[in-house]
């Protein structure tokens, strides 16, 4: 999973003469976005089929892919990487979400009840998917609000 800085997209989009949006606009395309999380296609395939279906470039798709920010260190930035027993990512697992199959595989993987455990993601259907399957969701729009939410929850006190 990958989190993208929107300035540095709308500054390599610019560097590259694209319209504001392209890069996030194809990555972001619920089909092929879908096969990646899945592990269903490699991340290669994934950023050329950014390039094919827009016109750009590969260097251009290139330079925005290589943007280093990954959720373990966001985790990490926010302190709290030793407060979780784990990090699974979607598409080493074969499941995405909101499919009630990925929450169920990291239950699993985890030996954790469903009640136990907690989502946070940034789109609602996927928190709408993780509370249907019987998991905490929390919708982030900050890490203020995640730090409340996570003082709630008794992760942090």
């Amino acid at each position: 999973m990958r989190l993208f800085d929107l300035d540095e997209t709308l500054a390599v989009e610019s560097r590259h003469g694209l319209a504001p949006s392209t890069l996030i606009t194809a990555a972001f395309d619920e089909t092929a976005l879908h096969a990646l999380a899945r592990g269903r296609v490699p991340k290669r395939a994934w950023l050329d089929g950014i390039a094919e279906r827009t016109g750009t470039p590969a260097a251009a798709v290139d330079e925005w892919a290589a943007q280093p920010v990954t959720v373990d260190t966001e985790v990490k930035a926010l302190g709290l990487l030793g407060s979780f027993d784990g990090l699974l990512v979607s598409a080493e697992l074969g499941e995405a979400k909101p499919d009630r199959a990925l929450f169920d595989r990291v239950a699993a993987d985890l030996g954790a009840e469903h009640h136990r455990m907690l989502l946070v993601d940034d789109t609602r259907a996927n928190v709408d998917g993780a509370v249907a399957a019987g998991l905490e969701g929390h919708l982030h729009t900050d890490a203020a609000a995640l730090r409340t939410e996570l003082a709630r929850l008794g992760v942090l006190s």
